[in-house]
């Protein structure tokens, strides 16, 4: 870790290495539901970072030792086969976080939502773009609320989320859904009416190829539009420029599904968003869960 790291006095379970991590992800997977976020938020992965200082961090090469970390925690290389969570096959009635069976997981989505609701950049009946919509929990919520949402997420079953509750809540006229990856986001919405804000909420960070999603956004935007980025994991005192999240939950994320759990240093990443043709505009940042921070940025 950079010499400025400072590693947080909740973290009282440092793992060494990625044999540590799967073993110790496959015993936490085992607790109950309470126990094991407890578990997961004490733990932290002292991943072997000094290779990335030397690198520039928009090079083929950083990002092949991102992905060669990745390999040795997960035990095999990425696939975006593993994002998918399979939403088709559960309860619509109660999807996640609701059948989650952990208050601290119902309550913290709840909040988060609610923070998308507050904070977003433009009033009611103004375009919505959800990317990586999950569960459709706030794409729904922005409907109801009267915004005009277009959800994308890989899992199709968060399309037969979203129609099965649309006419239960009268919102048929005010959500759609497309099923499509990050980078092909573009091409499936071709010919669409441009967008006012762009959403990520907790998704942005799943993203391999974060400048092409970037150039995407802009061409999808209406002049002066916005990216929110909604409790995304892009920190002052991040370790690398870009890579491998070594939080507990992030490393238990990698260890059990193959999700891909990428994090980003604020100045690094505002870098990033200005060659693509974005300009600050504010933050948020939640006093009750520090990892629920909003993002603005402005299409140039």
């Amino acid at each position: 870790m950079p010499s400025n790291f400072v590693l947080g006095p909740h973290y009282t379970n440092v793992i060494t290495t990625a044999e540590e991590v799967r073993t110790w992800a496959e015993e936490t997977a085992k607790l109950p539901v309470e126990e094991r976020i407890g578990e997961m938020r004490r733990t932290f992965y002292q991943a072997p970072f000094e290779p990335f200082w030397d690198m520039d961090p928009a090079s083929n090469m950083y990002r092949g030792a991102v992905m060669d970390l990745y390999e040795t925690v997960y035990g095999q290389p990425y696939s975006l086969e593993f994002e998918p969570e399979a939403a088709g096959s559960r309860d619509f009635d109660r999807p996640f976080p609701f059948d989650s069976g952990s208050n601290t997981q119902i309550g913290e989505n709840l909040i988060g939502v609610g923070g998308v609701l507050k904070h977003i950049p433009a009033p009611p009946g103004a375009r919505v773009l959800d990317m990586g919509c999950g569960w459709a929990n706030t794409s729904l919520t922005l409907a109801r609320a009267g915004y005009h949402v277009t959800a994308t997420d890989i899992d199709p079953g968060c399309g037969d989320l979203i129609n099965h509750w649309a006419p239960r809540l009268a919102i048929e006229d005010l959500i759609t859904f497309q099923a499509c990856a990050f980078e092909d986001t573009l091409d499936t919405l071709d010919g669409v009416e441009p967008f006012d804000v762009i959403l990520f909420f907790k998704s942005f960070h799943h993203c391999l190829y974060p400048q092409k999603l970037l150039d995407c956004c802009h061409k999808l935007l209406k002049p002066g539009g916005h990216v929110f980025l909604a409790a995304e994991p892009i920190h002052g005192n991040f370790y690398v420029p870009w890579g491998l999240r070594c939080d507990g939950t992030s490393i238990f994320m990698i260890a059990q599904k193959g999700w891909l759990e990428l994090g980003y240093d604020e100045a690094y990443f505002g870098e990033m968003m200005g060659q693509n043709g974005f300009e600050f505009a504010g933050q948020k940042k939640s006093l009750e869960i520090p990892t629920m921070n909003h993002l603005l940025y402005r299409k140039i």
